[in-house]
């Protein structure tokens, strides 16, 4: 292991060590200021970039000669555990970067060495390693960057038909929902699409989706209007029970609900009293 001057024409780009995504050399600004004694690039003895891919790539739009350099003689699996290791440590990992790397990596390493040498929080089972081709195509690059969905969410979207995926990621793209939100909205899609025979597109066109889009916060209206068209009968009985309960003109102290989805026939009364007092008039009227 060497410090070194290399001209920047003799450096290479190696496809394997690229996980960087998108490409921003301005962080690196900000590292030469925290830390000035770092090599901003790492190669091996061939020359190829093995850590460093975006200050190559600043280094190069600047005009950059000359460079220094770390040369370190190691195996492709040390690389690019090196490589994601310090990517992760100082300027941080996204989703689609994770699933880059443990693609790459499984060509040289098992399972439980990736866990031992990373702090990678992937769930490494088999469904993940057989979608991991689809996972990391341009198809979900973009929500993985911003982290728009969670690991479980993608997992789930893979099961999906390839135009109903692109119609989901499109509004996950555009609102941002909580991972049970997501799991919830995938869950009722699966559900609807089995019943209906028919694509996401129809739903969003029959729900009028994107009129809700430009709410403050249109997540919960969204899941509320799905929920609706999911379970039409349940939505109907639920008003139905509305306009009862609003008949009764119950006080402010009372509280009345029903078994999740009417799956019992009776129905509980809440009282809420100030203090004992109010529960022993009560008492006396009765």
């Amino acid at each position: 292991m060497e410090i070194k001057k290399i001209k920047l024409k003799d450096i290479k780009l190696d496809n394997l060590y690229i996980i960087s995504f998108p490409i921003k050399p301005e962080i690196y600004d900000e590292l030469k200021i925290k830390f000035p004694y770092l090599p901003f690039i790492i190669v091996n003895k061939e020359g190829s970039v093995i850590y460093g891919i975006d200050s190559y790539y600043f280094f190069k739009s600047n005009g950059f000669k000359e460079i220094t350099v770390l040369e370190m003689d190691l195996s492709k699996k040390d690389a690019l555990f090196l490589n994601y290791n310090l990517k992760e440590r100082f300027s941080g990992i996204n989703l689609f970067e994770k699933f880059i790397f443990l693609k790459k990596i499984l060509n040289y390493s098992e399972k439980n060495e990736i866990l031992r040498r990373t702090n990678i929080d992937l769930d490494i089972n088999k469904k993940l390693l057989e979608k991991l081709g689809l996972i990391t195509s341009d198809e979900f690059k973009d929500v993985l960057i911003d982290n728009k969905i969670t690991f479980k969410t993608i997992i789930r979207l893979c099961d999906f038909k390839k135009e109903d995926r692109k119609d989901i990621v499109a509004l996950f793209n555009r609102v941002s929902f909580s991972y049970s939100y997501q799991i919830k909205i995938l869950e009722m899609l699966e559900e609807i699409l089995f019943r209906d025979k028919s694509s996401i597109k129809d739903i969003w066109k029959k729900l009028q989706i994107y009129k809700y889009l430009n709410l403050e916060k249109p997540q919960k209206k969204i899941v509320e209007e799905m929920f609706k068209f999911r379970y039409p009968v349940y939505t109907e009985k639920e008003r139905e029970w509305q306009r009862e309960i609003k008949k009764l003109k119950l006080g402010k102290n009372m509280k009345v609900s029903h078994y999740p989805f009417f799956e019992k026939r009776e129905i509980e009364l809440k009282i809420f009293f100030q203090n004992i007092d109010e529960i022993k008039k009560m008492q006396k009227n009765y």
